[in-house]
């Protein structure tokens, strides 16, 4: 919810304009039934669930915030100045034409903003799903590089947890799990070639990716350079069979 509220800011900086913030949600969020808000504790952006793991589906990590918010029939900006509780008169104005699009007679179409019918923008922005589409098998690391870079990783790892300011309270999977860290040394190097890629394998927040994302990158990238090294320096040279000449001799015809 707060990077939700930290985009809709920066939808304009320029005073003399004006900007559109557009939430675009799944249908399923119309659908989830969520329990009365004195029933969720003091934290709003507790996930559906409760609870989340490293397995845990989009659906089940999205805090209950984000789909009442989603689901509110009242005014969004009222909405918004009750979840930072802002009790001031300016958490309510706005110097725009339309405050949000929950309000009644409100002279606010997103055909001013989007082409096409207003009334099939849910159908355009509705994601599509994949039909007829052959899964592509997986392409892994060489089983010969996977044991070594593991253990460059299970290293890293440990050295990283040692000079954490929080390695007295969390333990070492807290950075990488065991799990993590056999996926990463399974992965094909053409799928690693980022910090984003590492994060999308693990399933990990854009936060665990700033603190430690690039410093796995640079693991896996060194090890790949002296695989490359090694194997250019191993090599075996080409066989070549030389045949030797044989002269032909002149046989008479009978």
């Amino acid at each position: 919810m707060p990077e939700l509220i930290q985009r809709a800011g920066r939808a304009v900086r320029d005073p003399t304009m004006h900007g559109l913030f557009l939430l675009m949600f799944e249908s399923w969020a119309l659908q989830v039934q969520l329990p009365a808000a004195d029933e969720i504790g003091s934290d709003p952006d507790q996930p559906i669930t409760g609870m989340v793991k490293k397995t845990s589906s989009k659906q089940d990590r999205t805090s209950r915030a984000c789909v009442r918010f989603v689901q509110s029939r009242t005014c969004l900006r009222a909405f918004l100045a009750g979840y930072l509780k802002d009790d001031s008169a300016s958490g309510l104005t706005h110097s725009t034409p339309w405050c949000c699009d929950r309000h009644e007679n409100l002279n606010f179409h997103l055909s001013y903003f989007f082409l096409g019918d207003p009334d099939h923008l849910r159908i355009i922005f509705q994601p599509a799903g994949p039909v007829g589409v052959k899964r592509k098998r997986k392409h892994l690391r060489t089983k010969a590089d996977r044991q070594p870079l593991h253990e460059k990783l299970v290293a890293w790892r440990s050295e990283a947890h040692a000079r954490h300011e929080n390695q007295s309270v969390y333990p070492l999977t807290w950075i990488c799990d065991d799990q993590g860290l056999e996926l990463l040394s399974k992965t094909h190097p053409d799928d690693l070639q980022s910090t984003q890629n590492i994060i999308e394998l693990l399933d990990e927040t854009e936060e665990w990716g700033c603190e430690f994302a690039e410093q796995v990158l640079d693991i896996i990238q060194q090890f790949n350079q002296l695989q490359a090294g090694r194997s250019g320096l191993e090599r075996p040279m080409k066989r070549i069979n030389i045949i030797p000449f044989m002269p032909i001799q002149n046989v008479d015809s009978m």
